[in-house]
């Protein structure tokens, strides 16, 4: 029996109102910082000569192809934003959890992650490798992969002995018959993702707009994403918590109860 996706989402709202102005503060500083980061990569790499060149007609040769790859500086600054994205991501995923939980909840919460760094980082490595695999076939076989491993990160954070590969299959044995129901979840937040946008993509059509009306639209929508990512992630570890709750609940006794399959000699 699937999970009442609407009796969630209201549950998740409920959650994020329990915790008075802390969800959405921390909320703010997580937009804040990915939008710092994503300025900090564009940075990085501008790929705009390359795009220049093809919009003009010019063609991409060696030299500007050269120019557009970043220098060794560069490239390890990238790595080291590439860890903050991850830990930040992985930090509100843990507060997100929480939250939904109804556990005491801080700023400093956002930042537990970094007592599993390098499992995080190596999931984060694993699942991307084997997505791009399976996205080598066609594009579906890849979305489907990065559905059946999407629950090896709550997975890691509740049980870092369950490592990389083993928070990865056992992700991949809770999402059988769920890969559906997680895509609809999913995908019943692209109004509010639209909405968490549509500021920035405004700032976008008029670039040559005043800059405090350019400032202000970005503070829109940092503060629209803020309680985007909020609702959307409590409301995937309220179905995470949902999922692993029905799971053991379907457990026969003498089964395992609740142990992964490869833990059990099987």
């Amino acid at each position: 029996m699937g999970i009442n996706r609407t009796a969630l989402k209201a549950e998740a709202k409920s959650a994020i109102r329990a915790t008075g102005t802390i969800a959405i503060v921390v909320a703010l500083v997580y937009a804040g910082l990915n939008v710092l980061l994503s300025y900090l990569y564009s940075g990085i790499y501008n790929g705009q000569e390359i795009y220049n060149a093809i919009s003009t007609g010019r063609g991409v040769d060696m030299h500007v192809a050269m120019d557009a790859l970043p220098s060794a500086a560069e490239f390890l600054l990238s790595l080291l934003l590439s860890v903050m994205s991850i830990m930040i991501s992985a930090g509100f995923i843990i507060f997100a959890m929480r939250v939904w939980r109804r556990k005491n909840v801080s700023g400093g919460t956002r930042f537990d992650g970094f007592s599993i760094l390098l499992h995080l980082i190596g999931l984060q490595i694993v699942s991307a490798f084997f997505i791009i695999l399976w996205s080598l076939l066609l594009v579906v076989p890849g979305i489907i992969a990065a559905i059946r491993y999407s629950q090896a990160i709550y997975l890691l954070i509740d049980d870092p002995s369950l490592g990389i590969m083993g928070s990865i299959r056992e992700s991949k044995r809770l999402m059988r018959g769920r890969v559906g129901e997680y895509f609809v979840l999913r995908l019943s937040f692209i109004g509010w993702y639209f909405l968490a946008g549509l500021p920035g993509a405004i700032a976008g059509t008029y670039p040559s707009a005043a800059l405090g009306f350019i400032i202000v639209l970005e503070l829109i929508a940092v503060a629209v994403r803020a309680y985007v990512y909020s609702y959307v992630e409590v409301s995937c570890a309220g179905w995470h918590d949902s999922i692993v709750a029905a799971d053991s609940d379907s457990a026969l006794p003498g089964e395992g109860n609740g142990t992964p399959p490869w833990e059990r000699g099987e």
